[in-house]
């Protein structure tokens, strides 16, 4: 295999490790140095060198697309057609904008837009919006979904979110995608959601229970048509043929392997048109076309060759794709099946051969998982054995052919009730496995804990026969046991996640964990899904000691329920009545691990004013946790005589109700923190709360700007780590 040929594809796949935007002085250089290393004749290097000037160059124009700084936050009034079906999330729609138009300004060629209670959207409208505008979205925290990774993936230069909308131009009917969606819906099937999901790659129907369901056995992938569906219909599709040509009354031919590569290749396009042509579909696509090609013929080319050339093309035509965890997992797992197929010498039977493939790329597949913060399950080792080639080879091609025979109602009926039944028997083996089994959450996983199981994953592709395969077992426990990163006796971490605006703390001593809020919730989703609980399993914690809840409003206790229906919680302490909670007990104290905790509130008060309060002091440093207590409330709380603030979560996101010039020259806090969204409706922190902190000179942090924080509590290092410092280029503004 040509060496410059795997150099150029290291240097496209660099993009995903860029820590800053590029000046185009850098890809002058570059390019100089490629000159120079041609004339040199150092051919392999330069190959090297020309993948990153093509990654460079792509990373250039993508940023000189974005949105202009001084239109970030700002309102306008654009112009677009739909082209693409909306996803939905309840009432609210997403989708993908390309050439908008606005008179004050070049907007971005691609616009993320969201928009709050939706009318019907149909492809081919004209719509004129008012539109709040961004530069990016998402969170930024230690774990969960990378929103602003995503959409620069996409290649998308603006966030917008809808504040007003003109309908311009309707189009007399739907699109032919939306018309068979809702033909689908109108059907009498069982699972009309999954099977939306798995045919036209809509999955706004399935409920979050549902999705919640998934999750819990591994089984997302299945049904967020991706590869693997392109794959599994194009390998049907050529077992069909197979099976075809051995039935004596089918004329035998010697050009059958042509025919069974067509068949599968024009499935799999049918396929794809169906999904939209969504980018991991296109991705999918393509490297079945050069797979496809590459074996066709007399002579076949190796199977490694079509892996590289495609992921060649997908880098050439996609450069960005590298931002996506989708395009690392897919590739990888094919890596992993060509190598297992290369190196199996003693063969046993072929279903153990299944499920030793299966173990392998689940375990293989948990470092890539989390490089990209995406959670794993022990479960689904179990569930993909099952659902992989039940869905795969039976539901998804029963479908489509019900799909295909809607004009025959009654046919297309029958088909597709046959594929929700299996769909429903899938489901309850999920169910029953959550039910007796658990979720079994996979914990997030540290650098060598990565290294090791990468490590036991390359073992375990050696023939058996090779006297390194042994270690491979080993090494797999080793990596999975390594021990968690744990404060020391007599200190506390403390992480103030990014919920946007609302407040989460995690308090994490030697052997115990303390939750303070949970941030927001809305319909069909919570910060607590997003970022508490991915954080909790990265940091290896399967249950919460205490959950403390400042007060009962949404942005602090918006996630409680679904938190404590996914993590065991010990205690729920909160300072307003909720569900199967004990209320706060002013100056209530203990202690975990040298660590000493206090809780405070205002007598008889309620809403904010009846927030609990948190002191928790590690050695010589404490910090306060205030919730959303006003002036009034501090100046009660200033007569408690163990009152102290190193580092203080400001109250009330930074309100100008709360952190009173008072409160903040009587505790003269070192640090001080702000918790709330970078385009808040509430301007916080206000300017004058800001001067007052900085005339205390104060440090300030922002979770709107630093994204989350965390730092020891007792150690010796003052400076917290900001996970806004941990991301790449597609988090700058």
């Amino acid at each position: 295999m040509h060496k410059g040929l795997i150099a150029f594809v290291v240097g496209l796949l660099c993009i995903r490790v860029f820590p800053a935007s590029l000046e185009s002085s850098h890809l002058l250089l570059t390019l100089l140095l490629i000159g120079f290393l041609v004339a040199k004749r150092w051919l392999v290097v330069a190959s090297l060198f020309a993948g990153l000037a093509v990654a460079q160059w792509s990373l250039s124009s993508w940023q000189a697309d974005r949105l202009e700084p001084r239109f970030d936050g700002a309102r306008l009034w654009v112009t677009a057609q739909i082209e693409h079906a909306p996803q939905w999330h309840a009432t609210t729609a997403a989708l993908l904008v390309e050439g908008a138009y606005s008179r004050r300004t070049r907007l971005p060629e691609k616009i993320w837009l969201v928009w709050p209670e939706a009318p019907a959207l149909k492809q081919g409208q004209q719509w004129r919006w008012l539109v709040s505008l961004r530069r990016q979205a998402g969170l930024t925290s230690f774990a969960g979904f990378d929103k602003a990774r995503w959409l620069a993936s996409q290649g998308v230069g603006a966030y917008a979110v809808v504040k007003q909308a003109q309908l311009l131009e309707d189009v007399p009917q739907a699109s032919f995608r939306q018309r068979l969606r809702e033909q689908l819906l109108a059907l009498d099937v069982p699972n009309t959601d999954a099977l939306l999901a798995l045919t036209l790659a809509d999955g706004s129907a399935m409920a979050a229970e549902r999705w919640a369901l998934l999750q819990q056995t591994g089984t997302v992938h299945l049904f967020v048509v991706s590869g693997s569906h392109i794959a599994l219909l194009a390998a049907f599709a050529f077992g069909l043929v197979s099976v075809l040509r051995r039935i004596p009354w089918v004329p035998a031919s010697e050009y059958w392997r042509d025919a069974a590569f067509c068949v599968s290749l024009l499935l799999a396009t049918l396929y794809a048109w169906l999904a939209a042509w969504s980018l991991p579909v296109q991705r999918a696509w393509l490297m079945l076309l050069v797979f496809l090609l590459c074996r066709w013929g007399a002579r076949a080319l190796s199977p490694w060759l079509a892996w590289w050339l495609a992921l060649l093309l997908v880098l050439l035509l996609q450069p960005m794709a590298p931002l996506q965890a989708g395009f690392w997992l897919s590739f990888v797992a094919v890596a992993l099946l060509l190598a297992y197929a290369h190196g199996r010498l003693l063969r046993r039977s072929w279903w153990l051969e299944l499920i030793a493939l299966q173990w392998l790329i689940g375990w293989a597949l948990l470092p890539w998982l989390n490089w990209h913060d995406l959670p794993g399950s022990g479960l689904g080792l179990l569930a993909n054995l099952v659902a992989i080639p039940l869905l795969g080879f039976v539901v998804v091609p029963l479908a489509l052919l019900g799909c295909l025979l809607l004009p025959v109602s009654s046919a297309a009926e029958v088909v597709l009730s046959l594929a929700g039944a299996l769909l429903t028997m899938c489901f309850a083996f999920f169910t029953w496995l959550v039910e007796h089994a658990g979720s079994w959450p996979l914990p997030m996983i540290s650098g060598w804990q990565s290294a090791l199981l990468l490590l036991a994953s390359l073992l375990l592709l050696l023939p058996r026969i090779m006297p390194l395969y042994g270690l491979a077992v080993p090494l797999l426990v080793l990596g999975l046991l390594w021990p968690k990163e744990r404060p020391p006796h007599g200190q506390a971490q403390i992480t103030v996640l990014d919920v946007g605006q609302g407040l989460a703390v995690l308090v994490e001593t030697a052997e115990q964990v303390l939750l303070y809020d949970t941030g927001s919730a809305w319909a069909g989703g919570s910060r607590a899904e997003q970022v508490v609980i991915p954080y909790l399993r990265q940091r290896g914690w399967p249950a919460l000691d205490v959950l403390l809840i400042s007060h009962a409003d949404n942005d602090h206790a918006g996630g409680l329920q679904v938190l404590t229906q996914q993590i065991p919680t010990k205690a729920v302490i909160a300072g307003e009545a909720l569900p199967d909670s004990s209320p706060c007990l002013a100056h209530q104290t203990w202690q975990w691990q040298g660590v000493s905790f206090r809780l405070w509130q205002a007598e008889g008060e309620e809403g904010n004013a009846a927030s609990c309060v948190l002191h928790v002091r590690a050695r010589d440093q404490s910090v306060l946790l205030t919730g959303d207590i006003g002036q009034r409330e501090e100046a009660a709380l200033l007569r408690e005589a163990w009152l102290s603030a190193d580092w203080l979560i400001a109250p009330h996101h930074g309100s100008n109700s709360s952190s009173s010039a008072r409160f903040i020259q009587t505790l003269k806090p070192a640090h001080v923190v702000f918790s709330r969204g970078a385009y808040n409706a509430f301007a916080h922190p206000h300017p004058a709360v800001l001067a007052r902190y900085r005339a205390a000179a104060s440090l300030i942090y922002d979770t709107g700007v630093d994204g989350s924080l965390r730092w020891r509590l007792g150690g010796d290092s003052p400076q917290p780590e900001r996970a806004v410092a941990r991301w790449g280029f597609w988090r700058e503004k």
